[in-house]
């Protein structure tokens, strides 16, 4: 008996012993996984609670004209945050910061403004008493001097982070060709529209890390270890664009769309000889530095009436991503078919009167007719009638492929984000009515980009050269210049030479003659195209485009004006050809070219 129990004693002994063994074993087995076989692992958790990982903003790349002008750039500001728990009198301290920090308001009234600005203050109060926190922003984009009377306040858990901030020195300069920086959804930096939407990511640079050691409740370690990784700051782009004529036609423009009381305005002036625009506006025009406010369909500043585009239809570039029928604009490309192919020659006649196509009738505009007209006096008359009988010589195949060559129904590639590419419907879709209706810009639409540049061909002696925008890209240690494809031949120079005296031809003797510049020789042609509206053209809403360059044997510019529904007088020879010519005068100066007689 007495040996029974002493055995059952010795089990329960190796019993216990054995499971103190087990114990330290798996003790033993989970040191070695942790220090050896999950070695990577743990190691990355300890990282992460004993360091922090905090942001270091790159530096956005300039927006820069051609003669140096910058248009964009970031500027040093200041985030302004608390650490809550440090703050000892939250109301005292909300009613000091709001005092410099400003704050939201419409009120007309003193009193409203007090309660809004009592508001405002509650709201900042609120966020110091979330004790909780161990850091919340409070505002936003404040300059140095901000800074320092929030520092002059000598406020405990009240700290500042730098950032940069998006700057437009030049204001509403060239706002569309510019674009903006906004934010996503998730609050990054983000460039929308124009440049700053379509060179984002050469722009943005790539941001850095700092990691530095932290202690166990969050904070950093004043003498700890740190680990930077630098940021990338973005590349500066540069443009063709030049500052004297770009703030000439902004300031034109605006005149002239008020003055013809129209919807909207675009100019564009470019060198013929290399494709480069030199300037390009639209108005209304907005400030890409409170753009928000231009996109609240409610807002209107002071010279921006109700008829003129409010809202987010203002960020777009009429000038490359709104198309348009052009009309009579068309006709000297519909001319060059003919005369490349031999078919006509400026002397060339034919009958002007009312023409029946498919049930429909082409009309001149005015309906009159001038009996045997030349193909010179078809442009100086703008004559509807002619230019659809031209086309139905030459028929859809050279028609439509002579419209290809001048690319036009297809993207420039201007690198300008919201490029429309315009519609010149497929050849096998085109009837008899709608070859003639071509011939003369309607039924097909061109953006005023794709039709200046289509006008560079008759002034650069038949040859095409892309137009560009954008110079050159410029990096910290290597430059890029941008360069446009190689020069097409697209009409022989006799040709393009024939154009231009029968251009300059339509200002001497056509119907705007009266407002044309003595004593230069210009060449262009006006379109005043009916906007069609419910399967109809509207006569009473008109888009008034003239397309000229000067001077005309040796252009030094080539310019576009165009007016949408211009409401006093509907006809171009009344309100783009007077704008266009009031600009050139200016520009005569500027090249410093003198009358030549």
């Amino acid at each position: 008996m007495g040996k029974s129990k002493s055995s059952v004693i010795a089990w329960r002994l190796n019993f216990f012993r054995f499971l103190i063994l087990l114990f330290f074993a798996c003790l033993i087995f989970k040191f070695f996984k942790i220090q050896v076989l999950a070695h990577a692992e743990y190691s990355s958790i300890a990282t992460k609670q004993h360091w922090v990982g905090r942001e270091i903003p790159a530096e956005r790349g300039k927006i820069l004209m051609s003669d140096g002008f910058t248009l964009a750039i970031d500027i040093n500001t200041y985030l302004l945050y608390s650490i809550p728990p440090k703050v000892n009198d939250s109301k005292a301290t909300a009613e000091k910061l709001i005092d410099v920090i400003g704050f939201e308001t419409k009120a007309e009234t003193e009193e409203d403004r007090k309660q809004d600005k009592e508001k405002a203050t509650r709201q900042l109060e609120d966020k110091l008493n979330q004790k909780k926190l161990q850091w919340i922003a409070l505002a936003r984009k404040l300059d140095a001097m901000e800074k320092a009377k929030i520092e002059s306040l000598s406020l405990e858990g009240i700290g500042f982070e730098k950032e940069f901030t998006r700057f437009y020195p030049e204001g509403k300069t060239a706002s569309h060709v510019l674009g903006f920086v906004g934010s996503d959804e998730q609050g990054n930096k983000v460039g929308y529209y124009g440049i700053e939407g379509y060179f984002d990511g050469i722009l943005k640079g790539l941001s850095g890390v700092l990691s530095e050691e932290q202690d166990p409740v969050g904070r950093p370690i004043p003498v700890g270890d740190y680990i930077p990784l630098l940021a990338e700051n973005g590349q500066d782009v540069v443009l063709t664009l030049n500052h004297e004529l770009q703030y000439l036609i902004e300031k034109k423009l605006k005149e002239g769309v008020e003055r013809y009381d129209a919807k909207s305005g675009s100019v564009i002036i470019l060198d013929p000889a290399s494709g480069e625009i030199l300037a390009m506006a639209n108005y209304p025009d907005y400030s890409p530095q409170d753009w928000e406010k231009w996109a609240n369909d409610d807002f209107a500043e002071g010279e921006i009436k109700d008829k003129y585009r409010i809202g987010k239809d203002v960020f777009q570039n009429s000038a490359i991503a709104k198309v348009y029928e052009p009309g009579s604009v068309f006709k000297p490309f519909t001319m060059s078919a003919g005369i490349e192919t031999g078919k006509i020659t400026p002397e060339t006649t034919f009958e002007s009167k009312p023409i029946e196509i498919q049930g429909y009738v082409i009309r001149t505009w005015n309906d009159k007719y001038f009996g045997e007209e030349s193909m010179s006096e078809v442009l100086q008359h703008s004559d509807n009638t002619g230019a659809a009988w031209l086309a139905l010589q030459l028929g859809v195949d050279t028609v439509y492929d002579y419209f290809k060559k001048y690319h036009l129904g297809e993207k420039i590639d201007i690198k300008l984000e919201d490029e429309e590419e315009g519609l010149v419907k497929p050849k096998d879709e085109w009837m008899p009515i709608d070859l003639a209706t071509a011939a003369f810009g309607q039924g097909i639409s061109v953006t005023p980009l794709q039709l200046i540049s289509a006008y560079q061909v008759i002034a650069n002696n038949g040859i095409y050269n892309r137009p560009q925008i954008v110079k050159e890209i410029r990096g910290e240690d290597k430059t890029t210049t941008y360069k446009s494809p190689p020069p097409e031949r697209i009409i022989s120079e006799e040709t393009a030479k024939t154009l231009v005296d029968m251009l300059t031809s339509v200002v001497e003797k056509g119907e705007f003659k009266f407002a044309v510049l003595p004593g230069y020789k210009i060449a262009g042609k006006t379109g005043t195209a009916q906007i069609p509206r419910n399967g109809t053209y509207d006569p009473n809403k008109t888009d008034c485009t003239f397309v000229g360059f000067a001077p005309a044997s040796e252009p030094k510019f080539l310019m576009l004006v165009k007016l949408e529904e211009p409401t006093a007088s509907t006809y171009s020879a009344e309100t783009a050809v007077p704008l266009w010519m009031n600009i050139v005068k200016e520009l005569f100066v500027y090249y410093g070219v003198p009358p030549n007689n």
